[in-house]
């Protein structure tokens, strides 16, 4: 309804001043009439979900059918096996829950507001309908807004309205109740901010904007779903086949043999109890909650379990080129190495000019508190040309900064910053910034240079203070960049998809140790198939001027065929990348766009290859585990199967039987979750071992019969298969701490 009002109305509806803002007080009045936030899920409801699972039902009904049978000790002991499962679920369930509530922060969409007459940085959650937003481009819209000002202000809707460019005007009113996308005069939550700036009041938060109503009816599969929970799923349901065929066969020897028909049923009840794998689903979330804390304490924020496990299952890694750093900077007649102060005005404007080079602007901000610079010179226009010129406020006067290529600004040039003075630009001077410019050239460097005016009432690039050139590199270091050595021992493959031309490929792929001999640009890419495509990735590594949707339609195409693929970005054009992947990944710097596409969002103290590896290392500890889980199933029922068919009897009592499951079943597997360290084929030695085992045992319990009596054999057995499969928790773990 809000698109039907004027400006003057809407800011009369929600009382609000567009100068000021709400104040705290307000603020926090209006956040205490809004609905109250969960504040997360209970133990309890994680337990009473965690009883619902099919596997605990069939448990519940086998302690049934015991009790009904007069075996109460049995019953008792897979109570216990229920309960203990139960509280450990629930409690794994809800650690990591809570492990992603505290990470998942650094990765929530922020918005500018204007509080108490400053604007100030707010997570989106905490905005109230009045609010006034400010919007800048790569800014994800916070919450549906009434915008209030416009400047030349573009937003991509395409995520609800279907309009990539969708162009606002805040003096646009409708008097019918149009389409929300002709609502020109609105900006609605999760879309983007392509160019321009604006502000808006805030109409509706959380599950009242408009987002939320297109999305709340969508049947949309619990992010749970993982791909470990899927393999178990088939695991267990070839385990409960083969389970199932193995105590109807145990009961039907049995029989034959003579035992008894209330001790053939006992013992295939308790086989069937023994071999139910109920222990997997609080393995895989053990591992998981473990695996999500250990990430959240190497900086990243996972933002659900699913996209913590996923990083394991990551075989094709994307990169952008190597981010940039400043090597050096001309100003005041000579070169300046980066540790060296440059001139203030230099500094000063490389904050305030809108280069959309953020090496550049983290380079200033380190000589200079970009806050105060931007507080002390508000701007107030800005012209995109072949150079960018911005206008700013200075006191009584204004000033105007152009950036761009370093020829042109010298071109634009008739004056020059000179150690603290302006002085006309000389031709010595032009041929020795030209000398400088060509040494950067040669040295490979990217050049961006400053021009300054004053005094101006629109933004001007001409007759400009030549203040310096900035040069920048490829910087390749830890904090940034992929280690690809690393990642090629771990099995996945690094690609570079970049926007960049197939020059500035190379020598990044160079620099990132990424092989460069095929390297395939967009108007190749555009006539190619998506079968070309899968056959040229076998030996093409790197891709050069690409756009947006080439990006997206490379790592589709790499999914169709069977390849699960990790992305990092951190642009407004990354975005889309980011979101088709298996795992987005951007750094806490990136644009909010790149992080609301992100499944994993990182602080930087590591690249994101530590993010990988560490999923890796996840999906180890749960085939470990599980895999010892199996091969200890594997051992128990050839044993027993394997004793009846040949005619040795029970080489274990029904309680006997419940008795190893219980003790060799979860705490063992909990210890192979801690394993710190990638091991390649867990699974090889388990079944091996659990094979032997099985089949060994039948015979030392026949052997064991004729010589001390079936009593003592059976506790023999016993004895032995318990040692025989908590043994082989030691050489896997340890397998697992090795580096």
């Amino acid at each position: 309804m809000y698109h039907k009002l004027s400006i003057e109305e809407t800011l009369k509806a929600f009382d609000v001043n567009p100068e000021t803002g709400l104040s705290d007080k307000e603020a926090h009045h209006r956040t205490s009439q809004s609905t109250a936030k969960s504040d997360g899920s209970s133990f309890f409801k994680f337990a009473a979900r965690s009883i619902s699972r099919p596997v605990i039902i069939i448990l519940f009904i086998s302690a049934i059918l015991y009790a009904a049978l007069g075996g109460w000790l049995e019953a008792l002991l897979i109570a216990a096996v229920i309960i203990l499962h139960t509280v450990f679920s629930a409690e794994c369930k809800r650690r990591g829950e809570r492990t992603l509530d505290r990470s998942v922060s650094a990765s929530v969409t922020h918005a500018i507001v204007l509080r108490n007459g400053a604007k100030m940085k707010l997570s989106s959650d905490r905005l109230v309908v009045g609010d006034v937003v400010t919007l800048k481009p790569g800014r994800v819209v916070p919450a549906d807004l009434r915008l209030i000002s416009t400047e030349n202000l573009v937003i991509d809707e395409s995520s609800l309205t279907g309009r990539a460019r969708a162009e606002k005007d805040c003096d646009y009113q409708s008097t019918s109740d149009v389409r929300i996308e002709f609502r020109d005069n609105c900006a609605f939550e999760g879309t983007v901010v392509l160019e321009g700036r604006g502000d808006g009041v805030v109409t509706a938060t959380g599950m009242s904007t408009e987002m939320s109503r297109l999305t709340l009816p969508l049947d949309v599969p619990e992010k749970d779903t993982s791909p470990s929970f899927s393999r178990i799923e088939k695991l267990t349901r070839r385990l409960s086949i083969i389970t199932s065929l193995a105590c109807v066969a145990v009961f039907a020897i049995s029989l034959a043999y003579d035992a008894g028909f209330m001790t053939a049923l006992l013992a295939s009840a308790s086989l069937a109890v023994a071999a139910i794998p109920e222990s997997f689903g609080t393995i895989v979330l053990t591992s998981l909650a473990r695996g999500a804390e250990k990430l959240r304490s190497e900086g990243f924020s996972a933002k659900n379990m699913r996209a913590a496990e996923m990083l394991g299952e990551v075989n094709i890694f994307t990169t952008e080129l190597p981010k940039m750093g400043v090597a050096a900077t001309y100003s005041s007649g000579r070169i300046h190495s980066p540790q060296e102060e440059d001139t203030v005005p230099f500094l000063e404007g490389l904050l305030l000019c809108e280069l959309k080079n953020p090496s550049l602007y983290a380079f200033a901000s380190h000589k200079c508190d970009a806050e105060n610079v931007a507080a002390s010179f508000p701007r107030i226009g800005e012209y995109m040309g072949e150079v960018t010129t911005t206008l700013h406020r200075a006191g009584e006067t204004t000033i105007s900064y152009t950036g761009g290529n370093a020829a042109e600004i010298l071109s634009r040039s008739s004056l020059i910053w000179d150690f603290g003075r302006v002085r006309t630009l000389t031709a010595s001077d032009r041929e020795e910034i030209e000398e400088c410019i060509r040494t950067f050239e040669e040295e490979g460097y990217t050049q961006t240079a400053l021009g300054l005016r004053s005094g101006d009432d629109v933004p001007c690039d001409s007759n400009l203070i030549f203040l310096g050139i900035a040069a920048t590199r490829a910087e390749v270091n830890e904090a940034a960049n992929p280690d690809t050595a690393a990642l090629n021992a771990a099995g996945v493959r690094v690609l570079l998809l970049t926007e960049g031309d197939a020059e500035k490929a190379r020598l990044g792929a160079t620099a990132l140790k990424i092989p460069c001999d095929n390297i395939i640009c967009s108007r190749e890419l555009s006539s190619l198939s998506d079968e070309d495509i899968s056959e040229r990735i076998n030996d093409t590594f790197v891709f050069a001027s690409l756009r947006a949707q080439d990006k997206v339609r490379i790592i589709n195409v790499l999914k169709s065929y069977g390849y699960s693929v990790a992305s990092v970005g951190d642009g407004i054009s990354d975005a889309p990348a980011l979101d088709s992947s298996d795992v987005g990944m951007s750094d806490l710097h990136a644009s909010d766009a790149a992080k609301d596409a992100s499944d994993v969002v990182f602080d930087g103290s590591f690249s994101a290859d530590r993010a990988i590896i560490r999923g890796k290392i996840i999906r180890t500890n749960i085939r470990r585990a599980v895999t010892y889980l199996a091969a200890a199933n594997t051992a128990e029922l050839i044993c027993v199967l394997l004793s009846a068919a040949c005619g040795f009897g029970f080489p274990l009592t029904a309680l006997q039987i419940l008795l190893v499951n219980l003790i060799t079943d979860t705490f063992p597997a909990l210890l192979l979750v801690r394993g710190g360290f990638l091991q390649k084929n867990p699974s090889r030695l388990a079944y091996i071992w659990g094979t032997v085992l099985g089949l060994l045992m039948p015979f030392v319990f026949r052997v064991l019969t004729q010589s001390t009596g079936l009593f003592l054999a059976q506790w023999i057995t016993f004895a032995a298969l318990t040692v025989g499969e908590l043994l082989l928790v030691l050489p896997m773990y340890f397998a697992g701490r090795r580096k």
